[in-house]
């Protein structure tokens, strides 16, 4: 696939990757809130950027969470809306398997962490290469040992350093190397009493947009 649309909005930010062939335009804006005006705009400013049409992309990748709940359902929505209208591929992925390219391919075994805005972290584990089962805990609980990687400000000092700016690129470098499975078009949460629906209505495409992509 040469055109392709990687968005995250799930880390309080607003990312979004174009890809023409070879060419890559990434836009990164730093956000807790916010991205359900910015998230439109951007992806037409990346699209631009790269002489590609919306209605040219053949694929679209999307952070599905865990991470900022208002974010995680404001990427999948553009996200789903998309796909659906052209008929192209969505391919969803955790927001753990995302960070996971940022480690070298020497480290089999660490730990990575995310922000829940809670008492607790989100946290996986990867032993000798292979995610296990993701589950919530206290930064105390987490071994002292452990490598980790990840976004947690209270953890800031044992993290191994990568730049989030980069999330969208490498989302597509996997979604090109064929390890992501097409699909994955449901949140993925790790708080059960944070599912229940929301009563804001979430921005999708305009309808302005959507007559472009369909034309």
């Amino acid at each position: 696939m040469n055109k392709i649309l990687a968005i995250d909005t799930a880390l309080e930010a607003c990312a979004v990757s174009v890809t023409n062939g070879d060419q890559c335009h990434t836009i990164y804006e730093p956000m807790g809130r916010g991205q359900t005006e910015r998230i439109i705009p951007m992806v037409l400013e990346a699209c631009e950027a790269v002489s590609v049409h919306l209605s040219d992309i053949e694929a679209v990748c999307v952070t599905r969470g865990p991470g900022s709940f208002t974010g995680v359902r404001v990427g999948l929505s553009v996200a789903r809306t998309l796909a659906s209208i052209r008929g192209i591929p969505l391919y969803g992925l955790t927001t753990f398997e995302s960070i996971m390219p940022f480690m070298s391919e020497a480290s089999q075994n660490y730990g990575i962490v995310l922000e829940s805005k809670r008492d607790d972290v989100y946290f996986q584990m990867v032993v000798n290469g292979e995610a296990q089962t993701p589950y919530l805990i206290t930064c105390a609980d987490i071994p002292a040992e452990l490598t980790l990687i990840g976004n947690v400000e209270a953890l800031k000092d044992r993290l191994t350093p990568f730049d989030l700016k980069d999330i969208t690129e490498k989302m597509i470098d996997l979604l090109r190397a064929g390890n992501i499975k097409a699909g994955g078009e449901k949140p993925f949460y790790l708080r059960d009493a944070d599912i229940s629906k929301s009563k804001k209505t979430y921005r999708t495409l305009s309808q302005e947009v959507l007559t472009d992509i369909e034309s």
